[in-house]
């Protein structure tokens, strides 16, 4: 999809683009993206390296589209080609820190933090997939951090009024912006919202205005290999969970299930409860779930 500033005409939707907007704009909040338009390239930088690197195609949306490239190691052929496919390929560094998402709106060049999301993951091959999004508290050091950091960013870039979607890196006291859009966020973050019983995007009320609200998300479970579901472990068990809201997406006994791409789940719960603790409990023992397998599968 492509996302263009109407007032210039500037198409946002290129993580080059993005990575160098914000380079330029604050140094401090950029990765250090290099873009290289050569595979063979790449690959010699790559086999020199003796530190992680994050790459990504230059044109996605989703979050599970970077490859992690860990030292001494060679890509699959098929991820290569998966991270070819769009044209050029941005990477830089492993940044240590924890995954946001944070969404807002911007009126006169200033951003102002609707919303925000702690992002959990799993390691996945070459990946790490998304597993479970929950909100920080308003009155969070995080929502501070990131309502402080990126008040500025958009007027420095020029960015339009309108709604703004980020996916940002918070470690300790410092955000690193990894990918921007000019547009409202999209599921489930807008559906997540209205089951935690803020506006979000909806308005520009600023979210560290929100007063005991708790604490809401989802947990998905995905399947580590094709196969046709003859069952699923313990889905009582998983149910009774304390923060356990809804089903979200339940498959059926005999349904043919496979992996998909890096953000698409087969099983999804949404999550609430007024206890920061305890959603954060039921998360890390879906984790653990999600590491020995809930899906039972025959495959034929």
């Amino acid at each position: 999809m492509t996302v263009t500033d109407p007032a210039d005409g500037r198409d946002w939707s290129g993580k080059a683009a993005q990575a160098e907007a914000v380079a330029a704009a604050d140094p401090s909040l950029a990765l250090g993206v290099r873009v290289y338009d050569d595979p063979e390239e790449l690959a010699v930088r790559l086999g020199e390296s003796r530190l992680t690197t994050v790459l990504r195609p230059e044109f996605t949306e989703d979050m599970g589209s970077a490859v992690f490239h860990r030292p001494d190691t060679v890509l699959a052929p098929a991820v290569t080609e998966e991270l070819w496919a769009a044209g050029r390929v941005v990477a830089h560094t492993f940044r240590p820190g924890v995954p946001h998402f944070a969404n807002g709106t911007v009126k006169d060049g200033l951003f102002v933090l609707t919303d925000c999301w702690r992002c959990f993951t799993l390691p996945e091959r070459e990946h790490w997939a998304l597993t479970s999004v929950i909100n920080p508290a308003p009155d969070s050091a995080t929502t501070g951090l990131l309502a402080r950091r990126l008040r500025q960013l958009p007027g420095a870039i020029g960015l339009p009024d309108g709604p703004l979607h980020l996916e940002v890196v918070v470690d300790a006291d410092e955000v690193a912006v990894v990918k921007f859009l000019p547009r409202v966020a999209a599921y489930p973050l807008p559906e997540l919202c209205a089951l935690l019983g803020v506006e979000g995007q909806a308005s520009d009320r600023p979210y560290d205005s929100y007063r005991d609200i708790g604490f809401a998300g989802d947990y998905s479970f995905r399947v580590p290999h094709p196969g046709r579901l003859t069952g699923i472990e313990d889905l009582p068990g998983l149910r009774e969970r304390p923060s356990f809201a809804a089903d979200e997406l339940i498959p059926e006994p005999g349904e043919w299930l496979e992996p998909g791409a890096n953000e698409s789940a087969q099983m999804t719960f949404l999550l609430r409860h007024s206890d920061e603790f305890t959603i954060h409990a039921d998360v890390e023992h879906y984790q653990h779930r999600h590491r020995q397998g809930v899906f039972r599968l025959a495959t034929s």
